[in-house]
């Protein structure tokens, strides 16, 4: 049972991370969008099209964004994004 259960509980950590970061990655999007002078809906839109491999790449661009405005966090990006109208 415990070989079971650990490999489980090990993809769903893994699942919850690799989602944050991706969330993470939209939410910059977006913001991105938003001071390029987009509407709420079309940096919606446009952060709604980023994938696990885009965000992968963009992961980098990201963690600096995250470092320079929000004391390096992630959540704080997300939660900024979502005041602003993301909806993600």
């Amino acid at each position: 049972m415990v070989f079971v259960l650990l490999p489980l509980i090990a993809v769903a950590i893994v699942y919850v991370f690799l989602n944050r970061g991706r969330k993470a990655v939209r939410a910059f999007f977006y913001i991105l969008g938003r001071n390029a002078g987009e509407s709420v809906f079309d940096a919606n839109r446009g952060a709604m099209r980023i994938g696990f491999h885009r965000a992968s790449q963009h992961n980098l661009a990201m963690i600096d964004c995250a470092n320079k405005h929000f004391g390096g966090s992630q959540l704080r990006l997300i939660g900024a994004a979502r005041q602003d109208g993301f909806t993600q």
